[in-house]
């Protein structure tokens, strides 16, 4: 495989373009499917307004990204809200370096935690998140889901 880089996104037109682009081709891999939840347009515009994106790139193709709040400054604490990497590309350790950019944030802003929400029926990536240290912190029955959580080690 050739380098992967790593674009922190911001929010204009052809960015958005892009997302939306990414997120439908990967749309698929989730387990639910994004479309399935929320209207992909919509939210890749919320995204792009209240989160930070870094883009996975391989051969100027986007292959994969991140996209994590953080907006709760009282509890020091953010949320990642999607990962998605092309099937072609994953087990090539780049879902760990986008969560590793994800951390180096975190203890740079001096936050605490750091937590997501995975679908109890996929265990590749319930398997992944605990690999890398996220614990299950509690089970959403309503959603079906976990709430794991990592702590930023200082």
């Amino acid at each position: 495989m050739n380098n992967v880089f790593f674009e922190y996104i911001s929010n204009n037109v052809t960015n958005k373009i892009r997302l939306i682009k990414l997120l439908n081709y990967l749309d698929s891999f989730y387990i639910p499917p994004v479309s399935s939840l929320v209207d992909i347009d919509f939210y890749c515009d919320k995204i792009l307004n209240n989160a930070i994106i870094i883009i996975a790139i391989v051969d100027n193709k986007d292959i994969g990204f991140i996209a994590t709040y953080f907006n709760d400054i009282n509890n020091k604490k953010a949320f990642i809200t999607s990962i998605g990497i092309d099937k072609k590309y994953q087990g090539k350790k780049i879902g760990l370096k986008l969560i590793q950019n994800i951390f180096d944030i975190a203890k740079k802003i001096n936050f605490n935690k750091i937590e997501l929400e995975v679908n109890v029926s996929n265990a590749k990536a319930i398997k992944f998140y605990n690999t890398v240290g996220f614990y299950t912190y509690k089970n959403i029955e309503n959603k079906n889901s976990k709430l794991l959580v990592y702590n930023i080690k200082k």
